[in-house]
């Protein structure tokens, strides 16, 4: 689901239960910036969907062991995505993004994480043919699933 700039409000969205004691001193030194940040805790899967709809960005600082699964829903329904270096997120085939759009989660990082959030804010359709890579493969997931069904269960086909 992409849509304009125009259709869409400069919100940042982040998962609180993901490296939160990070998170919380990029929103205390982000306090004197216009970017308005959302918590995604406690929504339905509806609202979930609503509010990727009407957001810019998903931060995600924590820990990735694998895929994970927010920040698929999210590059998938149009929001661009910045992420740190951690577990799976270093690498290009889980989180498949622009290595600029990967800052290591130190705290000498933060001013840079605050003006590359501004910088995707203001840039938001521009930006946002550079996430089609990863909105391609989120979107393909059912379908190579399903073509690995017969191989998994050593189906005949």
């Amino acid at each position: 689901y992409l849509s304009s700039n125009k259709e869409r409000e400069n919100i940042v969205l982040y998962n609180p239960k993901k490296n939160f004691l990070f998170t919380k001193k990029i929103l205390k030194r982000a306090r004197n910036t216009n970017l308005l940040f959302a918590p995604l805790i406690g929504k339905t899967q509806d609202e979930l969907l609503e509010i990727y709809r009407k957001a810019k960005i998903y931060m995600d600082f924590g820990t990735f062991p694998g895929a994970e699964r927010i920040p698929k829903e999210a590059v998938f329904n149009g929001c661009l995505i910045i992420t740190g270096r951690n577990g799976a997120a270093d690498n290009n085939k889980d989180v498949p993004i622009p290595s600029e759009f990967k800052i290591p989660s130190k705290e000498e990082n933060i001013d840079k994480i605050i003006d590359k959030l501004i910088y995707m804010e203001e840039n938001f359709d521009a930006l946002t043919p550079m996430f089609k890579e990863y909105r391609d493969r989120v979107g393909s997931l059912e379908d190579d699933f399903v073509r690995a069904l017969p191989f998994l269960f050593d189906i005949k086909h």
